[in-house]
């Protein structure tokens, strides 16, 4: 029988491996599923300090223009304004594990990969965790 020290290390690396980032493979097919993916220029970033579970956070409202469109099951166009909604644990105070989506820039551009939640508004989600937005070079 191994050492109780080998068995600890082994479960706790299996632990922490539970609860790491998705990998890269899931990320591409939750990528190839959106319903929506846009070429956007991010032109407003709201981030509010929030809490969720008891954990520190911030609520991100992204206002954004379509560029172009690669693939729409929303209907939308270049030109189209649209909004992004999240939330995002502040890493600079927990450590949590868990895949979440990027912090995004104003005027910067960005292949996104979303869901639409209200047409009214154009209002979307991301829908590939971490993979939900690349940065697109100018």
């Amino acid at each position: 029988m191994p050492p109780l020290r080998t068995i600890l290390v082994a479960l706790m690396a299996g632990m922490l491996a539970s609860h790491a980032a998705l990998p890269l493979k899931s990320l591409r097919e939750m990528q190839k599923k959106a319903p929506e993916k846009l070429k956007i220029e991010v032109t407003e970033v709201d981030r509010k300090k929030s809490r969720a579970g008891g954990i520190a956070g911030f609520d991100f409202t992204i206002t954004a223009d379509v560029e172009s469109v690669i693939e729409s099951a929303a209907g939308l166009e270049a030109g189209d304004e649209i909004k992004i909604t999240y939330w995002r644990p502040d890493l600079t105070r927990v450590r949590i594990a868990g895949d979440w989506p990027d912090a995004l820039e104003e005027r910067e551009t960005y292949m996104a990969y979303l869901r639409v939640v209200d047409k009214d508004g154009w209002e979307c989600e991301p829908a590939a965790s971490s993979g939900s937005f690349g940065p697109v070079k100018k």
